[in-house]
């Protein structure tokens, strides 16, 4: 979405997170090649307004299959977008290559989400967004993760909606959060808490952002419930996935701003430009969550 959106006043978590950046710290101006971010998800509704000019052709794992059929993957994108708010849809920051790899009848599971990684990886791919999680660490996945790793792609994961504590009942893909080249990511809510849904962990998850009440995108299918101001294409969601859609937009900006910088490097510059809050001490490595000013008035120590 477009900083003048019409929507930017419901936008809570975007001033939360402080994603207006002065234009004094935007010295560095767009990258001249814009990262790719995967989506690696339901699919990316390819005909909404407001995600047309980030969008590179779509890719699946289902027999070719690209549509969403469950919005999840086009709620990503659209939250991923409004993260980076400072592009125009004339010259986006980001391009976003959506994978599909599950849907409504198919879940995730972690071969499929394997095959998928290491396709956005050869596209190539330098943030990869897996907001999902099948259950089990298996070796394909591990693998696919650490191929991700090996070329320079940084892994955004949610850390659940299980509201359990990560570091006792490992949840993957996220407690591969160990990685220098993955941040998990937990939610907090409009109090700045933990959201009553989220899963978190002191040594697992890494970093917070917001999860609840996130107005974004959605496919052109059905219609407005009564009464509901928000017209047809976007909606209101909640969930660690989109804590983590807010995390990726943020580091596609700090990539593209610094293509130099290693994926360490990028997980460090968010651990070290956190706004830190007591009530997420000892749920997350850093005891905080994103901050965009502070991330960015930051670069040039680094």
């Amino acid at each position: 979405m477009k900083p003048d959106s019409r929507f930017l006043s419901q936008q809570w978590a975007w001033r939360r997170i402080k994603a207006e950046i002065p234009a004094s710290q935007r010295n560095q101006g767009p990258a001249k090649t814009p990262p790719v971010v995967a989506i690696i998800d339901s699919g990316v509704d390819g005909g909404h307004e407001d995600l047309r000019p980030f969008l590179l052709p779509a890719q699946s794992v289902l027999n070719g299959d690209t549509r969403d059929d469950d919005e999840h993957g086009t709620l990503l994108a659209g939250t991923i977008c409004f993260a980076t708010n400072d592009v125009s849809a004339s010259a986006p920051e980001l391009k976003i290559l959506p994978i599909k790899f599950c849907s409504q009848q198919v879940p995730p599971s972690a071969d499929r989400g394997a095959q998928a990684i290491r396709m956005a990886v050869d596209y190539p791919a330098s943030v990869i967004v897996l907001s999902w999680d099948c259950g089990f660490d298996t070796p394909n996945l591990r693998q696919a993760i650490e191929y991700a790793g090996k070329r320079g792609a940084t892994v955004v994961v949610a850390a659940g909606n299980h509201a359990m504590n990560n570091d006792l009942y490992p949840n993957w893909p996220a407690n591969y959060g160990n990685l220098d080249h993955v941040i998990t990511v937990m939610a907090s809510d409009r109090h700045d808490e933990r959201a009553s849904f989220s899963s978190y962990g002191n040594t697992t998850v890494y970093i917070a952002a917001p999860g609840v009440d996130i107005l974004s995108t959605v496919p052109y299918y059905g219609r407005p419930a009564a009464g509901n101001t928000i017209p047809l294409g976007y909606r209101f969601h909640r969930g660690s996935s989109a804590a983590t859609a807010y995390v990726a937009g943020l580091v596609a900006l700090l990539r593209a701003r610094n293509p130099s910088w290693t994926p360490k490097d990028v997980k460090q510059r968010l651990g070290a430009s956190v706004t830190p809050l007591a009530s997420l001490k000892g749920l997350c490595v850093t005891g905080g969550i994103i901050n965009h000013q502070l991330a960015f008035s930051r670069v040039s120590a680094v």
